[in-house]
């Protein structure tokens, strides 16, 4: 259900064919969840290539829980702003691919959001099975918001504690 809610929220500020070649990445979110993508299809692969079926669905769930709480609700700004196009490269990117390394554990998911891209072949199931890009595998900005990621989960949790709600300012 989050995944569709992914592709329903790229879908809403969609605006045709949107060319998923992606130069250069400036923004940090960006070049995270590229950088998370990557490295989940790097460990999916060797999952799979070891015949290992548990560790090669279970780190999907994860990633596309960061993908909509983390990536989707930092960005939304963004995706709201004329100037979307990057943002709308990645999310596309990154659903593709994400689209692809479910295939075989999610087919008929894994289909639909395929469709629903509008992309190039008639199934996912008939794609090349993706080759991680090293140019976006990037560890230190994966650790670097970990980092961001826990720092803001003891902030939220000491607003919490006291009972400053989300939404008022400190």
């Amino acid at each position: 259900l989050i995944l569709y809610n992914v592709l329903s929220f790229y879908k809403m500020f969609e605006k045709g064919e949107e060319d998923i070649n992606i130069d250069t990445v400036d923004n940090i979110l960006d070049r995270w969840i590229l950088a998370k993508t990557e490295d989940l299809k790097n460990h999916i692969t060797k999952a799979y290539d070891n015949y290992d079926l548990i560790r090669a669905s279970r780190p999907v769930s994860e990633f596309i829980n960061e993908l909509s709480t983390w990536y989707i609700r930092r960005s939304r700004d963004r995706f709201k702003s004329e100037d979307n196009v990057q943002a709308l490269k990645v999310l596309k990117y990154v659903l593709l691919e994400l689209s692809r390394v479910i295939a075989p554990v999610m087919p008929f998911t894994a289909d639909h959001i395929y469709k629903e891209l509008k992309s190039k072949k008639e199934s996912v199931h008939l794609e090349e099975w993706s080759e991680v890009k090293q140019e976006f595998l990037d560890q230190k900005v994966i650790d670097y918001m970990e980092q961001t990621r826990k720092v803001v989960e003891l902030g939220l949790a000491k607003r919490a504690e006291v009972g400053i709600k989300v939404r008022q300012p400190l």
